[in-house]
């Protein structure tokens, strides 16, 4: 049965770590280049397209792995990446949220990793709706994203809370109250999320 409300939660930096920091470093340790060199790479070249569906996962490694020189790992990397999805405090409070409202997540990720880390811990049987961005083609902080959460909740109360200052900023810039989580998940615990 659908709540009244809907609490709207940026997966990654709210519920589980983003693991994207950790595949840079190994990437740029066997490329021999720096983590944030493989993060500029990964931000100019292939964050977009990745995260929107139009390039896909197995075409995104060999992709990868030639811009910084060297030969994919896929497996191993794909594997950093679900280790390095490490739920965050606010994962603890999901099942109380979800007897009070319903908690969709808006996720700028790979299906293919994100489901199966959601599966893993059990956290999917608490989540109403999940809206991950390479099957939607909605990235944040593109308003678009945001604006579709609008539509979807209709006339029921919605309320965003983000990972990333930016995602704040997109998701209010659309009309959507919005707030940025913090490490203590001390959001969870206030009696109104109210987005101030």
């Amino acid at each position: 049965m659908a709540r009244d409300r809907v609490l709207l939660l940026d997966a990654y930096g709210v519920l589980f770590a983003d693991p994207m920091r950790p595949l840079f470093e190994v990437v740029g340790a066997d490329a021999a280049r720096s983590a944030t060199a493989v993060a500029a790479i990964f931000e100019y070249e292939f964050r977009q397209p990745l995260y929107s569906g139009d390039l896909p996962e197995p075409e995104f490694w060999p992709l990868l792995a030639s811009r910084c020189g060297i030969e994919p790992a896929a497996a191993r990397w794909r594997r950093v990446l679900r280790r390095a999805a490490a739920p965050l405090p606010a994962l603890f409070w999901l099942p109380a949220l979800a007897d009070e409202v319903d908690v969709w997540l808006l996720v700028n990720h790979r299906h293919e990793w994100f489901e199966p880390a959601l599966r893993d811990c059990g956290a999917d049987r608490y989540v109403a709706r999940t809206l991950v961005s390479s099957r939607t083609g909605l990235v944040q902080p593109q308003p678009a994203a945001y604006r579709r959460v609008r539509r979807l909740a209709g006339e029921r109360a919605a309320v965003f809370v983000g990972g990333a200052p930016a995602h704040v900023a997109g998701a209010r810039a659309a009309g959507l109250p919005a707030r940025l989580a913090d490490a203590r998940a001390t959001w969870a615990t206030e009696a109104r999320l109210d987005g101030r």
